[in-house]
């Protein structure tokens, strides 16, 4: 495993600590985990993704899909030099057909060991039974201490707070194993 760069380190404790604002929402706290997860990919592009995660447990008829994507892309190297348009085609059809989701939005994280897909109310359908919200910012807890006392200011902090990062806030990923 390649050593991690002072500058690497202090990146991902910044992040973590801005991460760390987030929290689920207390109904939501008991059946959902939220996790701080360092993924490296690309195989031997070793790239690091910081993310925040909320593990799901797929569904039954959804592992062997998960399973063939995972296993397809092992060794390959995609992402270390770029990704051509025919490897995100392929990629595409694969996710369509194996899984009968998409990654329209998602495919700009693609890379040999984290496979993306659009984090749609269908496609978590497809993919777990586990119960969530359909919009998934109903997960979160949007108020933070220090927050505003005053109701329609503290309203107007946490409406931002929503809107700023809501475009690419969920992206569902298949974490796989990186061949380096």
């Amino acid at each position: 495993m390649p050593r991690r760069s002072t500058r690497n380190a202090e990146a991902w404790e910044s992040a973590m600590e801005e991460v760390s604002k987030y929290r689920l929402q207390a109904d939501w706290a008991g059946r959902l985990r939220l996790l701080p997860l360092r993924h490296q990919t690309a195989g031997i592009g070793c790239h690091h993704h910081d993310l925040w995660a909320i593990p799901l447990e797929p569904r039954p008829e959804a592992t062997v899909g998960l399973y063939r994507l995972e296993k397809f892309r092992y060794g390959s190297n995609a992402g270390a030099f770029g990704i051509s348009l025919d490897e995100l085609k392929v990629y595409r059809e694969q996710l369509r057909t194996w899984l009968g989701v998409d990654g329209t939005w998602s495919y700009r994280y693609f890379e040999e060991g984290i496979y993306p897909i659009d984090a749609t109310a269908e496609h978590l359908q497809r993919l777990t039974s586990q119960e969530l919200p359909r919009d998934l910012d109903e997960l979160l807890e949007w108020t933070r201490p220090g927050d505003p006392e005053d109701p329609k200011e503290r309203e107007r902090v946490v409406a931002l707070r929503r809107l700023c990062g809501w475009v690419g806030r969920w992206t569902l990923f298949v974490l796989g194993e990186n061949s380096d």
